[in-house]
């Protein structure tokens, strides 16, 4: 982000600081911009609440336990942050905002890694799972990742590091196939028959109702990873090959939106599984889950 921040720099590498000054603020980007920007306080005003929403079920106890809660916690904490920073975003274009953007931009895929990583150990892996299914575990991962990040976000508001672009780029594809690969082993173990499937009778072939719903949580989730995250993955490793110009005032930008979107539609998936949208009734009493109905 060194074009957006420096006036008097013609360097290509990529803006650690989204600032729109004069010099490079100018027609040739400004849709690209405008979209992100856009994009980014349209998700604020629909994602915080959806967050907020996340954290006050988790707090409440609302949900059976998940090993996984702490993961989704952070990641309503940092998402939260996020839409905040958006608003911030229009008082102070340098510092404070680009500190926050960095540290929900890592700290929110590696909660998601962290996250996908422990589905599928609990799926593909049950007796190593059963080993480490204690909290502490996953408190001092927590605990780790965010002062790891919280460095990185320091070093990256106050200094200049020259391969940015690379190092971005790289951590980003480790994490995108982590998360693919295991997205993908889940589904096929999911849609496995096992324990539980209806082997004979009318019923047969019919799967477990639990693993199907688990099953659709799983594709939800990583049809929103895909949609949002592979723009970036796909796009990112070719910037040496696309003119500056493109890159920056239309690549870019746009990456970052696709990405923003993921605040808002993880949460909202979430509420959605677990019957907390305000469109939707709680389950009923024999156990069987009422459609979605309008509020009122």
């Amino acid at each position: 982000m060194d074009l957006l921040i420096n006036t008097n720099t013609t360097t290509t590498s990529s803006p650690d600081f989204i600032t729109y000054n004069s010099t490079y603020w100018d027609k040739q980007c400004f849709i690209g911009y405008l979209v992100l920007d856009i994009v980014n306080m349209a998700v604020a005003v629909v994602g915080f609440p959806c967050n907020v929403r996340v954290l006050l079920v988790l707090l409440r106890g609302e949900l059976d336990p998940s090993t996984s809660d702490l993961f989704i916690g952070s990641l309503a904490v940092l998402d939260s942050t996020f839409c905040l920073s958006n608003i911030l975003f229009t008082i102070n274009r340098q510092l404070l905002y680009n500190y926050i953007i960095h540290i929900v931009l890592w700290a929110g895929l590696c909660s998601c890694v962290a996250s996908v990583l422990d589905r599928y150990a609990a799926v593909i892996h049950p007796i190593t799972f059963t080993r480490y299914r204690h909290p502490r575990y996953r408190r001092a991962l927590i605990a780790v990742m965010w002062c790891l990040l919280l460095g990185y976000a320091i070093f990256r508001a106050v200094a200049f590091f020259e391969f940015n672009d690379e190092l971005f780029t790289a951590l980003f594809i480790i994490a995108f196939i982590i998360i693919t690969y295991c997205n993908l082993a889940l589904l096929l173990a999911l849609k496995r028959s096992g324990p539980g499937d209806s082997q004979s009778g009318p019923s047969a072939g019919q799967q477990n109702p639990v693993k199907r719903r688990a099953f659709h949580m799983v594709m939800g989730i990583f049809v929103v990873v895909l949609f949002c995250f592979l723009p970036t993955a796909a796009l990112f490793p070719l910037q040496h090959l696309i003119p500056p110009d493109v890159f920056f005032c239309y690549i870019y930008p746009l990456c970052y939106a696709f990405m923003s979107l993921r605040v808002f539609l993880q949460p909202l998936i979430f509420l959605f599984r677990c019957r907390k949208l305000p469109c939707m009734k709680a389950r009923g009493g024999g156990g069987e889950e009422e459609g979605c109905r309008p509020c009122c």
